[in-house]
């Protein structure tokens, strides 16, 4: 078998056991906090069963021999010879990290052995030894478990079919216990075999057997024979159903319920490089509308031209069409993000001895997978610093009259073309007067700047670099530089965070998204002849103004902006183009947003809104912080992407402009 065959089936074997390692732990929070969950064990042992099986079947031994303990367990609190208490559930999530460390040994192509292999599997033994179990009486003979000869045939010009020999031994192995193949897979290793028998041991009948795991559109033919009895019973079979059992994809009757899966896996790469290629079609679809444009004015009537128009059009709503399903393909569940959360919550609060409630909701809002990565560590040390800071000691809410368990909760709404998360706690909220001597103490500010803070505007200090309000630095909420990192990572990918606190109430960090990074929509404007572009997300208003009305204040432009002087960013000044205003002489501004942060940018023309491509950029351009990346126009120029988070930190640059102030 080619390395590239064997590497397929390792993917789906991670991908697989990824997947039962989720649902182990999701599972095993429920139990903990239900105190007893009859309908979680099953699940549990199903997938530890499944888990062990196919780990076996890839030749994983210490994988296989963990959650072949973890099973034993898991039977055993299943037929209640075992009691569920902490020290039971602190054990199995230990497994569940050990397990997960194997997963990434296995990716790296490193041993599986791990050192708290011996502990574990030791203290697993232990638990069942020295546990009382019921007497034999009132134990529960397992549902009537039989043995099943099952013979499958694929067709001759089926795709990998050792993989799938090796999903339906995985299906299989949820429902039973697999005790041999033949041939054993592990040793074809040369060649894809068509016909594979199987034995199995389980409690279902042939026909549920069969409707699990045998329905794949590649099999040409299934037989399965029966024990007349259990399994540990009489050896004699009799065949319960040997008939030809034509795919789904040769046969017009077969009922709905058995036709192929809507979903299929698809490697990483492969939509990158999709996308990759639907960018290049979109700008070569602007610069083919640019084209017709030019023509139309040469040519204006002219009947060719109106049919180029007119297919430019059709091809531009294709195209917009493609955009959007290629956009969705790259979408995940937010809930991909939000499943690592509850565990870190559990662990944490217990470190801090904090009795908390998390709750989740909108999981099933959808983010572009780039997103979801890039927002997955800030997510995390917001999380940390509410548990470690936000949440008071049991003694400090019981003064306050609060709810002895405290509440943190995440939660995901989308909005147009942006997705919301909110990460809410009830715990003692931010102290803006705190904040502004903690910032004063380490000179992060003056006096007098300290003076004229606003509650709000204070609260923003959090995520100046270096600030910290932490008497002592613990491992929890590290040294005072993660929010600062924090509103970095978010504002990199044209993301916005904001602050709602109370003190004495609680705190919520509002974060603004985009559904996706790769195609954004965008304004386009001039600064002299040259063309730059800024993301609409960042966009709140544009508006005229007469030069008369902008005013100085401390040496910064500003002018009067709903009720509230907001400044002024000549960002010409950074490009050396000439500002070319004059006293009376009406200038453009596009009043940009970021968090509660205002300022404008003056721009020579503004040219419209389209779909820009975000393409990447040399290093030595990217040492202006007001440049993020760059887009490719309609006429093949390239265009800058302006940062506006870049912009608001270097404001105080060329604030006066010469031919109005000379």
């Amino acid at each position: 078998m080619s390395d590239n065959h064997m590497s397929q089936y390792l993917s789906l074997f991670l991908q697989d056991m990824e997947e039962h390692l989720q649902l182990l732990e999701d599972a095993l929070l429920k139990l903990e906090k239900q105190g007893n969950g009859p309908e979680l064990i099953p699940v549990m042992f199903r997938a530890a069963h499944s888990l062990k099986g196919s780990s076996a079947a890839m030749g994983f031994e210490h994988v296989t021999l963990l959650t072949h303990r973890m099973e034993d367990v898991l039977d055993r609190i299943r037929s209640e010879r075992l009691h569920i208490d902490r020290s039971v559930i602190d054990v199995l999530f230990r497994c569940l990290d050990v397990l997960t460390e194997m997963k990434i040994f296995i990716s790296h192509g490193e041993s599986t052995e791990h050192p708290m292999m011996k502990e574990l599997t030791e203290r697993l033994r232990w638990m069942m030894e020295q546990r009382p179990e019921l007497p034999d009486a009132l134990i529960a003979d397992e549902q009537g478990s039989f043995s099943y000869t099952i013979h499958v045939t694929l067709h001759e010009n089926a795709e990998l079919k050792t993989a799938r020999f090796y999903v339906m031994l995985n299906k299989l192995s949820e429902i039973g216990t697999v005790v041999r193949t033949s041939p054993d897979l592990s040793e074809t290793l040369d060649q894809d075999p068509v016909q594979l028998q199987i034995v199995l041991e389980s409690g279902h009948t042939a026909e549920e057997i069969e409707g699990h795991a045998l329905k794949e559109t590649d099999i040409a033919c299934v037989s399965i024979e029966k024990s007349a009895g259990p399994a540990a019973g009489s050896a004699n079979t009799e065949e319960a159903k040997v008939q030809a059992v034509p795919s789904a994809a040769h046969s017009s009757s077969v009922p709905s319920s058995d036709k192929k899966s809507s979903s299929i896996r698809i490697d990483v790469d492969r939509l990158e490089q999709l996308m990759n290629t639907l960018s290049e079609l979109v700008i070569y679809q602007t610069r083919s509308v640019q084209i017709t444009d030019d023509l139309s004015g040469k040519f204006r009537g002219d009947s060719v031209v109106s049919d180029l128009r007119e297919n430019t059009s059709t091809m531009s709503k294709v195209i917009s069409e493609l955009q959007e399903h290629v956009i969705k393909t790259r979408m995940q569940p937010v809930d991909t993000l939000f499943n690592r959360l509850p565990r870190m919550v559990r662990d944490i609060s217990q470190a801090l001895s904090k009795d908390v409630e998390f709750i989740v909701e909108g999981g099933e809002t959808e983010l572009d997978r780039t997103v979801l990565e890039e927002i997955h560590d800030p997510l995390i040390h917001i999380l940390r610093n509410a548990l470690d800071h936000g949440i008071e000691s049991q003694e400090l809410r019981e003064q306050r009259s609060k709810p002895a368990k405290a509440t943190v909760s995440v939660r995901a709404v989308q909005q147009e073309n942006h997705v919301i998360l909110t990460v809410s706690d009830d715990g003692g909220g931010i102290d803006p007067e705190r904040i502004k001597k903690s910032a004063l103490d380490k000179g992060l500010i003056s006096k007098q700047e300290a003076d004229q803070l606003t509650p709000q505007q204070a609260i923003q200090l959090i995520f100046a670099p270096g600030f910290s309000t932490a008497k002592q630095v613990t491992d929890i909420s590290g040294r005072g530089i993660g929010m600062d990192i924090v509103r970095s990572h978010i504002e990199k990918i044209n993301g916005i965070i904001d602050i709602e606190s109370e003190v004495g109430q609680g705190t919520r960090f509002h974060i603004r998204l985009p559904l996706t990074l790769a195609i954004i929509r965008g304004i386009l404007f001039r600064l002299g002849e040259r063309t730059f572009a800024m993301p609409m997300s960042n966009v709140l208003e544009i508006v005229k103004l007469d030069q008369r009305h902008i005013e100085t204040a401390a040496g910064q432009e500003v002018f009067r902006y709903r009720e509230q002087f907001i400044p002024i960013r000549w960002i010409m000044d950074d490009f050396d183009i000439p500002r070319n205003v004059h006293s009376g002489q009406e200038t453009k501004l596009i009043v940009i947003g970021l968090s509660e942060k205002r300022f404008a940018i003056p721009v020579t023309e503004l040219i419209g809104f389209q779909d820009i491509v975000i393409k990447p950029i040399s290093d030595n351009v990217k040492k202006r912080e007001i440049v993020s990346n760059a887009t490719i126009l309609g006429n093949g120029n390239v265009a800058l992407i302006l940062d506006a988070a870049g912009m608001y930190k270097t404001l105080s640059k060329g604030t006066v402009a010469p031919s109005l102030h000379s």
